[in-house]
């Protein structure tokens, strides 16, 4: 499951959780009931333990 963040014009942000690639444009603001529309944002990519990530870095370094 993904999280996608949508934006009511008069309650600001509100997040669902859909399954990645079927999230729809727009869904009901749960304070009033507009449309609240899909915001786009980057990804949140997690690489784990910080152990895996110095190793990640240590890689990606070596290859220079």
């Amino acid at each position: 499951m993904a999280v996608y963040l949508y934006r009511c014009h008069d309650h600001g942000t509100t997040e669902t959780r859909c399954a990645m690639g079927t999230a729809p444009a727009a869904v009901e603001c749960p304070a009033c009931g507009s449309t609240a529309a899909r915001v786009f944002t980057a990804p949140r990519l997690s690489f784990g333990s910080p152990v895996r990530r110095a190793l990640i870095e240590r890689t990606e370094r070596s290859g220079d």
